[in-house]
């Protein structure tokens, strides 16, 4: 349970057992304060809110002690005027432990002490249920249908290795047909070549 308390101007959140420092309080050593005013008092499930504060709701709380916060320097100049000041400060404060926090609403209390059950309809549970069982069937047919897609794809990529296979097993084997006649031609024009050549060179000499 936490409750949001006003004191001294200023809003604070407080639990109980809580460690708070406000701005000072006429109070002394151990005495026991009731705050007010409270402006919300809540659980984690349920909250109760004032317009603008919540009547007979107050916070119990035991003064630790009073005392200063440490010292500050307050400097102020004025360029070209010759003008510094300079002083200390420290804020009185008192500070407190969070006893007790009462609602002042006895029946309000109960429903907050008490812990949220599940409201939800039967009605709204089937629909949940029917919703799940609808996503698991709509899911099946996707699957099966990508299994098929990719047999399919699978299917056609074999023919079409096939076909490259045998067209470039034929453009080779007729490469090699090719180039065995242009080989013997080759052959044949060396052979002739020279014959010629001596046959020549002897009609000269004579």
């Amino acid at each position: 349970m936490y409750a949001i308390l006003e004191t001294s101007g200023r809003q604070y959140r407080v639990e109980p057992g809580s460690i708070l420092q406000v701005e000072t309080l006429h109070a002394e050593q151990g005495q026991t304060l009731e705050l007010q005013p409270v402006r919300c008092i809540g659980t984690d499930g349920n909250t109760l809110i004032g317009q603008p504060v919540l009547e007979d709701a107050h916070v119990k709380a035991t003064v630790i002690r009073n005392g200063r916060t440490r010292s500050i320097r307050v400097f102020k100049k004025k360029r070209r005027k010759k003008y510094r000041k300079a002083r200390g400060h420290r804020q009185h404060f008192t500070r407190l432990r969070v006893d007790e926090i009462v609602t002042g609403q006895p029946e309000e209390a109960a429903a907050l002490d008490t812990p949220a059950t599940d409201t939800t309809p039967e009605s709204v549970t089937d629909q949940l249920e029917g919703s799940v069982a609808l996503d698991e069937s709509a899911a099946d047919p996707t699957t099966e249908s990508i299994t098929g897609q990719s047999e399919n794809t699978v299917a056609l990529d074999e023919p079409a290795a096939d076909e490259t296979t045998e067209s470039i097993t034929g453009q080779s084997e007729n490469t090699a047909a090719l180039d065995e006649p242009a080989a013997d031609e080759t052959t044949e024009n060396v052979t002739d070549q020279p014959g010629g050549e001596e046959e020549t060179w002897t009609d000269k000499k004579d």
